[in-house]
């Protein structure tokens, strides 16, 4: 991948890149892609049966992310207005409609400064961030996605899915955040749970390597009269994961007003 800002760099660049592609994967056809700078990435969940029945359950807002991997996910996206983030979800859901689709899905969008979005892909599955959906929605998306596939309507409407509050989600990595989130190896000498819904635990003497670190995932959401009301569950205690003496082992845990290296990990 490569990016062109200039037409000088534009040949190089072509070069460059079907060389690669040829090396890599015996075909150097290339894709040409229009650059977006300074975007929130933005995701749809929907469901559709197949009685045509079809609905949004809002948006997650997964902009904070290293290395094009997701590290906080929240729901409702702070970046978006009622209206922006209604034509959104309408868009999203007459897509998967005049498509055919049938299951649960996530439609991924970028969305740029001037609030025009650009759609990414879908993910034709339930994704490990539902849980804040769930949070904010009150619906069991697995319980969803397992009615669909049996073939039964969704036994839902739109006007059922009301979201309240906020929910945000904090992938721990055993990587140094001010050190560009460089793997980290070494023995979890204690684990103090958090108090929120958590997706994994991790046992007392666990050993994270550099190529398979430790990894936790966990849901905080708080129930507010304005749903882009975000500081009640920004100041959620996040979860502590304490090295041993004999191994120091620093995660992505830097989360929070007090934390030194909040610029590097949370939304803006």
């Amino acid at each position: 991948m490569r990016l062109v800002r200039t037409a000088r760099e534009m040949e190089s660049a072509v070069k460059v890149s079907r060389s690669e592609a040829k090396a890599g994967f015996g075909d150097d056809a290339l894709y040409l892609e229009k650059y977006l700078d300074d975007t929130r990435h933005i995701e749809i969940q929907v469901a559709i049966d197949r009685f045509g029945n079809a609905i949004h359950l809002g948006e997650r807002d997964c902009s904070v992310q290293r290395r094009h991997q997701k590290i906080i996910e929240e729901a409702p996206s702070p970046a978006l207005t009622d209206p922006a983030r209604q034509e959104l979800a309408e868009r999203a859901l007459k897509a998967v409609a005049e498509a055919g689709y049938e299951n649960l899905g996530t439609l991924e969008f970028l969305v740029d400064a001037r609030g025009e979005a650009y759609f990414i892909e879908i993910n034709c599955r339930i994704q490990v961030e539902h849980p804040i959906t769930e949070l904010l929605t009150g619906i069991d998306l697995v319980a969803l996605q397992i009615r669909i596939a049996a073939g039964e309507p969704l036994g839902i409407t739109q006007a059922d899915v009301v979201c309240r509050g906020h929910a945000i989600e904090f992938r721990i990595l055993a990587e140094d955040p001010a050190k560009d989130f460089r793997p980290q190896a070494g023995q979890v000498g204690a684990y103090l749970a958090p108090a929120a819904r958590v997706s994994a635990w991790t046992p007392i003497s666990t050993r994270a390597t550099t190529s398979r670190p430790t990894t936790i995932r966990f849901w905080r959401s708080y129930a507010s009269g304005h749903p882009t009301d975000r500081r009640p569950s920004l100041a959620a205690t996040p979860p502590c994961v304490k090295c041993s003496s004999t191994a120091s082992l620093r995660t992505s845990t830097c989360i929070g007003p007090s934390s030194p290296t909040r610029s590097s990990s949370t939304a803006r």
